[in-house]
């Protein structure tokens, strides 16, 4: 079998299988929201409808047999000049090989030089395994307030008093 991996831009998101979205790590998501949202930025309203968003990068990792064995998908981030890596699944044959991150950083390269994008943020559970192909720590930290976990024990802000304010009142 020809471990060579190939990708395709789609449009599409639903030309990606579901088993390929299914199986991301600690996400916080449906597979039906991953859909969704993916189809939401893949396109954009003009006055004639939709039309593809050529800021968003849905690819179809594709074998030599012309089988899709996965996705990466990547958006342009004009505002920080960079790529941000949303997901990759690639089917577990390819695991453990190298095989799919050397198939993948070009086809990373090639938009990055296509865009004038110096840089790629990535979101992992898995930092050491980006660290072997090229990926680095970055300087900022990923920080999550959650509102319902935060929502007790905490001094009430003015937003919070405001929304409150706002909610009808029921006996």
């Amino acid at each position: 079998m020809d471990r060579k991996l190939t990708f395709k831009r789609v449009t599409d998101p639903y030309l990606v299988p579901k088993k390929y979205v299914d199986r991301i790590k600690a996400r916080t998501w449906t597979t039906e929201k991953w859909y969704k949202t993916a189809d939401q930025s893949a396109h954009v309203k003009t006055e004639y409808g939709k039309a593809a968003n050529l800021d968003t990068y849905l690819l179809l990792a594709v074998d030599a047999e012309q089988e899709v064995v996965g996705f990466i998908w990547m958006q342009k981030d004009d505002l920080n000049d960079c790529l941000w890596l949303n997901n990759v699944s690639i089917d577990s044959k390819y695991w453990n090989q190298g095989i799919t991150m050397s198939d993948i950083i070009p086809e990373i390269k090639k938009i990055m030089y296509k865009e004038s994008l110096e840089k790629v943020i990535w979101t992992t559970t898995r930092p050491r395994y980006g660290e072997k192909y090229g990926f680095k720590r970055c300087a900022h930290t990923l920080m999550e307030y959650n509102l319902m976990e935060n929502s007790h024990g905490h001094d009430e802000t003015a937003t919070d008093r405001q929304h409150r304010s706002a909610e009808p009142h029921t006996a």
